[in-house]
């Protein structure tokens, strides 16, 4: 093996120093360990955000839809890998521990997989820290700096970041080859850094950002290793060339869209050098963590602050400078700013028009500390200073445990990136459609208008604007918002939605049906468009079609009942025997009771009337009437007690009464007049 110059000057020869005293084997069982106890309970979270549309409404995550990951992008992204691996863990999922439904699949095990993966890449730290001549207590230090830094806990819960802890197992791994090639003799040297790139390729097509991967290489076996540069010249180039190459593959075959929200190019390096300030801070600072912190370049520019933040990665690099071994001090913050440099902005991309900065986006950028941590224990291998070190660990993973309770579902992650920063567009919107989806519209239309304040052109916040008021009966302000929104984008999905639901309102089905067919035509991964469109659909007679639009919403949320007691409706009561399909009605409704049994089940999935008379009338349907007469009567129990609260529910109540009757008397319901569906005072 070759010796470098930095071996021979900074290494300690002795090997009874406290960084010794730990086989190489201990050290990954203690890293091991640690990092699975700091995030043990991610198995226990749902799917948040854009694993909604990823992996929960994604129907092509099968064998059969593999090839199409291959072929183009999928919700905008061009990441085959990643995508390869969800498929597998689809798979399993539906194999290992199927839902009641069949439809759903366990976050659990998208998550356990996920956490698997970032130990997998903690491992690889280690043993790239290893091959650096650091000592083996020194390198599990600074793989558990990596492994269980707050900083890392977004990349960990977030079953999306997949993506990230791939791109980074392969990244390491070519790290790891590309510097065993180096040191190689010539007959295995390109043989070796052929497996380096073919890792390299892989991460690429894992996640666009491990381009940072031949920058991080540059600064470590230049930097640390003092490699000459006529001999990393060639090697490096053929890794350009291919970041090159992949990029503008993922590109072509990408929509191109236009961004919101961004500076003039001459603002770009104060952005960048901003972001690398906010990265730094959050390293010693690791509190306030959060999914969206809103720093947008059009935000940032308006701030006096931002002529100043550079200074404090230029002051740390002159600090560093200044320290005895600087080679190496500089090398960790170089490996630090290479790990960040694809998402500082310097290059405009889709995120920041919500914030430049982003947790997941240090995920690599980690090895940089890491490697500062692990060269520390290394040249002071003294008890104090390892007690130091290792207690700031158990600070640091301490944090990163009850940071990660704030990802345990939708309303968590959003909360908290309200709490963290009150202006998040992201938050606002989340949380503005939890508050509508249950009634509440007051206070999700507060938290819309609240985060157009933010972002007062946001596609997003418009339309749902929109259909928030078109909800809470406030048509004709609805119409003019959802025109405005069309007037800015007309391929604003939502506000297609929104006036089709003004048309539905209206009786006007015809339009309502067009606009619908239209939102879906834009954006297919809406369930709510499915619904709207399905109730449209059958108001008209369309029972058929309406069938198909609501087993397509179901695919995408397969615990929402509200869309499941119509399906199970339409399949109980349809006068076309060809279209009836009882035992499917039975099925999914008991599903549906079944799961809300778990603690999975959302505010907006509780039990209503409607599920229940669906239920009743699926039993009817499958000739099971005592099954059928015990929910029909205890619905009409709670019924009779709202009715006499409000008269509202008499009619409803009629209803249920006589269907009850039929199924005292052994018949299902028939003769349901075509466009007649299921509805409840309030739908």
């Amino acid at each position: 093996m070759v010796v470098t110059a930095v071996e021979r000057s900074e290494q300690p020869a002795a090997a009874t120093t406290p960084g010794e005293t730990i086989a190489p084997w201990q050290a990954m069982l203690v890293l091991v360990a640690l990092t699975l106890a700091v995030f043990h309970h991610v198995g226990s979270h749902g799917f948040v955000f854009d694993d909604l549309i990823n992996i929960q409404s994604n129907d092509q995550l099968n064998w059969a839809g593999l090839g199409r990951f291959w072929r183009e992008p999928y919700a905008s992204m061009y990441i085959p890998v990643t995508y390869s691996f969800w498929v597998a863990e689809a798979e399993a999922a539906r194999t290992l521990r199927p839902t009641a439904s069949n439809l759903q699949l366990d976050p659990g095990l998208f998550h356990f997989a996920n956490l698997a993966l970032h130990v997998a890449v903690a491992v690889l730290v280690f043993v790239w820290l290893r091959t650096l001549r650091l000592n083996s207590l020194a390198a599990v230090a600074g793989a558990l700096l990596f492994a269980v830094h707050p900083l890392q806990t977004e990349t960990v819960n977030w079953v999306t970041e997949t993506k990230g802890t791939l791109a980074a197992l392969f990244g390491c791994g070519a790290l790891l080859v590309f510097g065993q090639s180096l040191a190689a003799k010539p007959a295995k040297r390109w043989p070796l850094f052929g497996a380096a790139t073919l890792l390299l390729a892989l991460a690429l097509l894992s996640k666009p950002s491990a381009a940072a991967i031949p920058l991080i290489a540059l600064a470590v076996e230049w930097g640390f290793q003092q490699r000459p540069l006529r001999r990393l010249a060639l090697p490096l180039a053929i890794w350009a060339a291919l970041v090159v190459l992949v990029a503008w593959w993922a590109a072509s075959e990408q929509e191109a869209s236009a961004l919101r929200n961004l500076a003039a190019p001459a603002w770009r390096p104060l952005v960048a050098a901003d972001a690398v300030s906010f990265y730094l801070q959050k390293l010693v600072s690791p509190f306030a963590y959060c999914l969206d912190y809103g720093r947008t370049p059009a935000w940032l520019v308006k701030q006096p602050a931002i002529y100043f933040t550079w200074v404090l990665p230029v002051a740390l690099a002159a600090v560093l400078a200044a320290l005895p071994r600087q080679r190496t001090w500089l090398t960790a913050l170089a490996v630090f700013v290479a790990g960040l440099a694809p998402t500082l902005g310097l290059i405009p991309f889709a995120f920041q028009e919500i914030s430049t900065v982003a947790d997941r986006y240090a995920y690599l950028a980690m090895l940089g500390p890491a490697l500062a941590v692990a060269a520390i224990l290394t040249y002071y291998d003294r008890r104090p200073v390892l007690f130091g070190v290792f207690g700031l660990l158990l600070v640091f993973g301490f944090i990163a445990n009850r940071a990660s309770e704030h990802w345990q579902n939708q309303a968590t992650v959003f909360n908290r990136a309200l709490a963290v920063n009150p202006r998040s567009v992201m938050g606002n919107l989340a949380i503005g459609n939890l508050l509508v989806s249950v009634g509440k519209f007051d206070e999700g239309l507060a938290h819309f208008r609240r985060g157009l304040e933010s972002d007062p052109q946001h596609p997003g916040l418009i339309g749902n604007l929109g259909i928030a008021l078109e909800g809470a009966g406030q048509y004709e302000e609805a119409s003019e918002v959802l025109h405005k929104a069309l007037k800015l984008r007309p391929d604003n999905h939502l506000a297609h939605i929104g006036l089709g639901r003004i048309y539905q309102r209206a009786g006007d089905q015809a339009h309502a049906i067009e606009s619908f067919e239209r939102a879906i035509e834009l954006n297919d991964s809406v369930p709510e468009a499915h619904v709207f469109l399905a109730q449209a659909l059958a108001d008209s007679g369309a029972t058929g079609p309406a069938i198909e639009q609501f087993e397509r919403a179901l695919q995408m949320h397969p615990q929402w009942m509200p869309a499941a007691a119509e399906l199970m409706w339409l399949w109980s009561t349809s006068n076309d025997a060809k279209l009836r399909n009882g035992p499917a009605a039975v099925k999914l409704g008991e599903s549906i009771r079944a799961g809300l049994e778990t603690k999975s089940a959302a505010p907006q999935d509780r039990p209503d009337a409607l599920f229940f008379d669906a239920l009743a009338a699926s039993y009817a349907e499958t000739n099971q009437y005592m099954l059928a007469v015990q929910v029909g009567s205890k619905l009409v129990e709670e019924l009779q007690l709202l009715a006499a609260k409000d008269a509202a529910w008499n009619d409803y109540l009629a209803g249920v009464s006589e269907r009850l009757n039929l199924y005292h008397h052994g018949q299902p319901v028939r003769n349901v007049p075509p466009g007649h569906r299921l509805k409840i005072p309030g739908r």
